[in-house]
């Protein structure tokens, strides 16, 4: 892929303008690296295996599953990838932690703020 010291980062929304958008944001952050983008939950766990992405940002409203469930399942995996939950809802904050996400972010505040959560989230695997 590129170089292990930077951060590979999986976006999981259905939406295209916001699959985009943190595409944008995260080509011009050093350091973090796009690997996978996927627009519904049938194809997320399947990325996840085969590109094996540091952090998962992970839109609240992705279709196909619910939320929680889908949190459950990324966090089954062998060697799994930290979970960043994206949404405009303050009351999914609460669930998405108890789910077992390791960062909520309001994606209506300022990017910035999601560049540092990300910035914050330590790397689930050194080199391979």
């Amino acid at each position: 892929m590129g170089d292990r010291d930077d951060k590979y980062i999986l976006i999981a929304s259905s939406q295209p303008s916001l699959r985009n958008g943190l595409k944008v944001l995260l080509d011009e952050e050093n350091g973090l690296s796009m690997v996978a983008a996927v627009g519904d939950s049938h194809e997320l766990i399947k990325k996840i295996e085969s590109t094996l992405p540091d952090i998962v940002l992970l839109d609240w409203d992705l279709l196909g599953r619910a939320t929680p469930i889908l949190i459950k399942a990324i966090s089954a995996l062998e060697d799994h990838s930290a979970i960043i939950v994206l949404s405009v809802v303050a009351d999914h904050r609460s669930a998405s932690i108890e789910a077992g996400a390791d960062a909520f972010v309001d994606i209506s505040e300022p990017p910035g703020k999601l560049l540092v959560v990300i910035n914050e989230t330590p790397k689930v695997r050194e080199q391979m």
